[in-house]
């Protein structure tokens, strides 16, 4: 972990007291335990700790499966209609490129091969958010996390931020 992604899990441990509690304690132990935890990884996420999985395929089904009943259907539906919708012939280029996103990502998803850990996919549906039926920036954002990761955060990556007790300065310099 680089000293930047130390700084963010820095922050992520800063959002929980216990874990700022054990940090300052210096309770590695307990700390990578919060780590693994489920409000640990929500906060490693939230700092932007996260590594983007390629490829991730996805189709029909697993994006049901994400979004529930009748939140799967509701999108997979939208999304055929706006890829099958007929443009107008007056139709401005940004409409004719969303339309055509919604064309290339309804084939794809039917062949269970979208790709939600591409870049260009996951900046082509931040920019549909609110162009279908019920895609809100939550529906995004549970589309990309799939292709989402936490970066592990090793033990050593935590015992780097745990303060040193008092004197260990002294005893390090060589000081009496």
């Amino acid at each position: 972990m680089n000293a930047e992604q130390r700084q963010a899990l820095l922050g992520a441990i800063a959002t929980s007291q216990d874990a700022a509690a054990m940090l300052q304690a210096g309770d590695v132990y307990s700390l990578r335990s919060w780590v693994v935890s489920a409000a640990g990884q929500a906060a490693l996420r939230g700092a932007g700790l996260v590594r983007i999985q390629q490829p991730c395929h996805v189709g029909e089904g697993r994006v049901t499966e994400l979004l529930g009943d009748p939140g799967g259907p509701v999108f997979v539906y939208g999304l055929q209609r706006a890829a099958t919708a007929v443009l107008p012939d007056d139709a401005g280029i940004d409409q004719v490129a969303m339309h055509a996103r919604f064309v290339q990502a309804w084939r794809l998803l039917q062949s269970g091969t979208l790709d939600v850990g591409l870049k260009v996919t996951r900046e082509a549906f931040a920019a549909a958010v609110g162009a279908l039926p019920g895609f809100t920036q939550q529906v995004c954002d549970a589309l990309l996390s799939v292709a989402e990761t936490v970066e592990p955060v090793e033990d050593e990556d935590l015992s780097v931020l745990v303060p040193e007790p008092e004197g260990n300065e002294a005893l390090r310099r060589g000081d009496d």
